[in-house]
């Protein structure tokens, strides 16, 4: 965290609570984070305890908040907890949301975001796929016409996979 926080110029202050930022992470068929390893990651770093602040669906419900996958165990789920510790990290004091899904499906994702009160305003997704493996244009344009929904109340959604 320290170093990404000197080469993109990032505060290490928290941000004040007056702001109206919020960000939220997606994850997706058994990916979670676990507080016990963001606990590790924030203590090693030297930062201030830092946790999500928001579940969708609520922890009990879809996901639980416990990194897990069915067959594999849970050394797989390092994709989750680097989400879930460098958007926490980077932007310290920053509510984040955490969209669980036990399926992929980024038309769900998109809608489970658009049917929130307040949607978080920042959105990162570490998941993806190209045009070859979706199920249909139609499927596509419906993504395209949710993320272009989502656009026009203010929402980025920003893709790293």
């Amino acid at each position: 965290p320290a170093v990404l926080r000197a080469r993109y110029n990032l505060p290490a202050a928290a941000v004040p609570s007056s702001t109206r930022s919020t960000m939220a992470v997606a994850e997706f068929e058994g990916q979670m984070w676990d507080p016990k390893d963001v606990f590790l990651f924030t203590s090693g770093c030297h930062l201030a305890n830092m946790t999500v602040a928001t579940m969708v669906p609520p922890a009990g419900n879809d996901g639980n908040g416990t990194c897990a996958i069915p067959i594999i165990g849970q050394a797989a789920c390092e994709e989750a907890l680097l989400d879930v510790e460098y958007i926490l990290s980077t932007a310290p004091g920053v509510p984040l949301t955490d969209v669980y899904s036990s399926t992929f499906s980024l038309l769900d994702w998109a809608f489970a975001i658009g049917n929130l009160t307040a949607p978080p305003l920042v959105n990162s997704v570490s998941y993806g796929n190209d045009e070859a493996q979706q199920t249909s244009p139609a499927y596509m344009f419906a993504v395209n016409a949710q993320f272009a929904a989502l656009g026009a109340r203010g929402v980025s959604i920003l893709f790293a996979s």
